[in-house]
């Protein structure tokens, strides 16, 4: 059984707790692991059968927040550590029950939010460097914001590569319909060539790329804004572009928008859908603890205004240099990139525009990277630093009222086992010791030294 210290260590918060949403089923049973390792702690169950539980049941009997409510669910945001006292009391014959139990569970009881779409994504099939892939539509439900349930029953993550809300439908009588009509806008007056014919050019995604589609004109056409519409009945659509169209006729250019994605459709009606995402206004940035006090004074400015180049040569990619850039992490991927500095910027600015990353950016899937002209002193609501560096980092008096210590998780990678770990208390430990973590242009900055090998930290999530 355990002792008492170490059930100590873990309800005074001496051993880093995760956030909800940080905690999985691989995070759970390695430290349960390390448990039995480091501390000598003996389990009722086996791990092999601790493994055998879904991980919703295994966060249910093996987490716990201090003072959490155990009649609502946990908030992402929430911190939670592993739950010794009831990690203690499983046993093999309770987790066959739970098993059991959460097989019988009706999906009510979960109580999910639902929304009905349509959405398109892509089915992959063959090996290798023979895969393939195919583009299917078809409308389902999507889950919690995070799944989309298909017909069949099986899911389709909506974060993934590739997948596209197209409209959001509502049940009406006997069936489904979008929430709003194309026949709702206003038309627009657009004319073809003498064979009425329209050109469409618009970007493809990748920053220099765009490609031309002919259309044949119709009647009326309509511009309607949203996901949450319906262009018209047994409309197809002939083109999908993002972020600006042209449209060409016989009078040369007749019209241009722009939008985070542009759906063409053909039917009765020509449509042309203008999709913007949803931004929130607060964005990051990961900056160097000894510009904290200039960034305070002056604003984030662009490499151009502030002339703080840190890049090794051939390193930075081709972006301007008249604009700073910021960046909103896509959900269950890393919050905080503190190789480009250990301090985390919080801001809260609407004047920015969505920027397009290049086709091999190693962060294209990470978060969504947004562009401003400045960042003024005004528009920063705070500095996010690891409270492990505390006692290392000497901060003026003008930027520590403006800092907020917050946790931090980050795995370590196994090169025996392939693959990431989290980070035992005792590499962090170290880590704390031997970084340097001021100034940007050491070599090593931001990573850690044992007698033998260095610490390099990965998957790095700051908790606040």
């Amino acid at each position: 059984m355990i002792n008492e210290s170490i059930r100590k260590k873990y309800f005074v918060g001496q051993w880093s707790p995760y956030r909800y949403s940080s905690w999985n089923k691989r995070t759970i049973c390695s430290r349960v692991q390390d448990l039995m390792e480091e501390e000598g702690v003996s389990l009722r169950c086996s791990m092999a059968e601790l493994r055998r539980l879904p991980e919703k049941v295994l966060k249910e009997q093996c987490l716990i927040a201090p003072g959490h409510d155990p009649e609502k669910p946990y908030r992402d945001s929430e911190l939670c550590y592993l739950n010794v006292a009831n990690i203690e009391k499983l046993t093999n014959d309770n987790i066959e029950e739970l098993i059991s139990d959460y097989k019988k569970r009706p999906p009510e009881s979960e109580n999910p939010s639902q929304e009905i779409w349509e959405c398109s994504f892509l089915i992959w099939s063959g090996s290798g460097k023979h895969l393939k892939s195919k583009k299917v539509c078809e409308t389902g439900t999507i889950v919690n914001g995070t799944w989309f349930i298909r017909p069949d029953g099986s899911r389709k993550r909506v974060s993934a590569s590739g997948f596209q809300k197209i409209r959001r439908l509502v049940e009406e009588g006997n069936g489904l319909i979008p929430e709003k009509k194309y026949s709702d806008f206003p038309t627009i007056n657009i004319r073809g060539d003498i064979n009425g014919t329209l050109i469409l050019a618009g970007g493809s995604g990748s920053k220099d790329d765009f490609f031309l589609e002919k259309v044949e004109s119709e009647r009326e056409a309509y511009v309607v804004e949203g996901y949450d519409v319906e262009p018209s009945k047994a409309a197809n659509i002939v083109a999908e572009y993002q972020h600006w169209i042209k449209i060409y006729g016989g009078e040369g250019l007749l019209r241009e928008f722009k939008a985070d994605r542009i759906l063409i459709w053909s039917g009765t009606a020509l449509v042309i859908q203008l999709i913007n995402e949803t931004v929130n206004t607060k964005l990051y940035k990961n900056v160097d603890i000894c510009d904290l006090e200039s960034i305070l004074e002056k604003g984030i400015l662009s490499l151009n205004e502030c002339g703080n180049d840190n890049w090794e040569s051939n390193k930075r990619g081709d972006n301007p240099t008249d604009r700073v850039y910021l960046f909103k992490p896509n959900k269950g991927k890393d919050n905080a990139y503190p190789r480009y500095g250990v301090a985390l910027v919080e801001t809260d600015i609407k004047d920015v525009q969505k920027n397009e990353f290049a086709k091999y950016d190693v962060h294209k899937d990470d978060y969504i990277e947004y562009t401003a002209a400045k960042v003024e002193p005004g528009q920063i609501t705070r500095i996010l630093i690891p409270k492990i560096f505390e006692r290392r980092i000497h901060l003026p008096a003008s930027v520590e009222k403006k800092v907020e210590w917050c946790g931090i998780t980050a795995d370590i990678y196994d090169s025996h086992k392939d693959e990431f770990k989290p980070a035992s208390d005792e590499i962090l430990n170290r880590f704390v010791i031997t970084a340097e973590i001021e100034k940007s242009s050491c070599p090593n900055f931001f990573r850690g030294w044992t007698d033998n090998r260095m610490i390099d930290l990965w998957n790095i999530n700051y908790i606040f």
